[in-house]
């Protein structure tokens, strides 16, 4: 059966257009294949991406049998481990999502928003009017402070900076192209980025193994965290879970569950400043809503901003998904053994959806929801990201914070880019705000220099 067409470029080719412009190259094959297509990555991996809503809907449905399709993130094995929520298949990955899903669902979620609060609170405690905020190493280290402590619990102290510092480690080097590049990864020595990878992953290993060991597995802890949980919890068959399972599922939390929400919150900081009228929205809805620490996760705007912003450059641009028995999408029959790739950057951008695709307008989310084949920024079906909630809630906590105690202008350096960034897809490094006032008491400063993007 033949696969749908698709670029005729080498494989290699098609993969640095992958690494360096993702959104550039999903535009130009749609709009010479259509809403079905191929492209080939180096190692012999072929994707079938997909942006029609009815072979969206049929793939997260498993078209009509659950076994018919399975998770794939070959690519994220040498990292994160077998025993990763994101490679699991089957009972087991049923069974560790049933445990861990309670943390992030809705009901729980405002629990942690204090938590996410004192955190931005305390990033931006020392800015003042004329700083520069280089915006992505800024949301990326309080989206690491935030995962550390819902997965342990930790918000300061020694084994909290140890953790920061080592996630920050890995996270450096895996922002290049050697999760696409299976020969950066190999450990040539302490130079190559295989050798820099393994190393930095063997100290955070040795911090979460430290931790297991001190907190062992009658520990009651004082706040919920999912290290505990994991240690506490037996399986169907009354057994704890092994030391190496519970670490490659810590392991996959620190890094996975904190990335896109990085990347989102950093989008949103760009569109904000980019379009002043939508900044001054939001400030006047802050001004006029609830003051406890979760309340602005509940202000429509606000949540429409942030859904506006996934929906225009969200993070991951498709997801994955193998067929295990012959399959028809879009017109084509395909073999078992398929790789398909449900595209969320295409879908989102389809104008018979949502009109103008390519410009800013949160108000298309006021009073409106998009069924989950047009619009899934976390993915769908049964393996929908796990912190599908969570993720909006702590980007939407994060903007209050700042936006209620500063106002920026966006530092014009140069085009503004999405590129990749290991799995996700971020503004590039270029995108800096500059702090323009400190608090309403404190006024404008005058010596800001930059202006506001039009």
């Amino acid at each position: 059966m033949p696969l749908p067409p698709g670029p005729k470029i080498p494989s290699l080719i098609q993969t640095l257009g992958w690494c360096v412009r993702p959104y550039g190259l999903l535009k130009r094959c749609h709009r010479k294949y259509g809403d079905v297509f191929s492209i080939r990555l180096i190692g012999n991996r072929t994707y079938v991406l997909i942006s029609d809503p009815e072979a969206i809907r049929s793939v997260f449905g498993g078209f009509g049998n659950p076994d018919s399709v399975s998770i794939g993130n070959d690519e994220l094995r040498p990292l994160l481990g077998d025993n990763s929520l994101l490679i699991l298949n089957g009972p087991r990955h049923q069974q560790d999502r049933k445990l861990i899903a309670p943390l992030f669902r809705p009901g729980k979620v405002a629990c942690y928003g204090s938590v996410v609060a004192d955190i931005a609170y305390a990033a931006g405690r020392e800015w003042k009017c004329g700083d520069i905020i280089p915006v992505l190493p800024f949301v990326r280290s309080l989206g690491i402070a935030v995962i550390i402590a819902i997965v342990f619990g930790l918000r300061a102290g020694p084994r909290f900076q140890q953790f920061l510092e080592a996630i920050e480690r890995i996270v450096d080097i895996v922002n290049g192209p050697m999760l696409y590049f299976a020969l950066l990864q190999r450990d040539l020595g302490n130079w190559s980025p295989g050798g820099k990878i393994w190393k930095a992953r063997d100290v955070l290993f040795d911090l979460i193994d430290a931790e297991i060991a001190a907190r062992g597995r009658s520990r009651v802890p004082e706040t919920p965290n999912l290290l505990d949980l994991l240690l506490s919890t037996k399986d169907e068959h009354g057994e704890y879970r092994s030391d190496a399972a519970i670490r490659d599922q810590t392991l996959t939390m620190l890094l996975a569950g904190h990335d896109p929400t990085a990347a989102a919150t950093a989008w949103a900081l760009y569109w904000i400043h980019k379009k002043p009228a939508v900044a001054e929205a939001i400030r006047a809805e802050l001004a006029s809503g609830p003051s406890d620490p979760s309340g602005p996760a509940a202000l429509p705007y606000l949540d429409a901003v942030c859904q506006e912003t996934l929906r225009l450059y969200p993070v991951v641009a498709a997801v994955e998904r193998i067929t295990h028995e012959p399959v028809s999408v879009g017109g084509y029959d395909l073999p078992s053994g398929v790789h398909l790739a449900p595209c969320i950057f295409l879908a989102h951008h389809r104008p018979d959806i949502f009109p103008e695709p390519e410009s800013f307008i949160p108000e298309r989310f006021l009073n409106r929801r998009y069924p989950p084949s047009v619009f899934f920024p976390f993915g769908g079906g049964p393996r929908r990201c796990i912190g599908a909630d969570f993720a909006p809630f702590q980007i939407k906590l994060v903007l209050a914070s700042l936006m209620r105690r500063f106002q920026f202008n966006l530092v014009d350096r140069g085009a503004i880019h999405p590129v990749l960034k290991g799995a996700t897809i971020a503004p590039s490094a270029k995108l800096a705000l500059q702090v323009t006032a400190v608090e309403a008491v404190q006024g404008r400063c005058p010596h800001a220099t930059a202006r506001s993007a039009s």
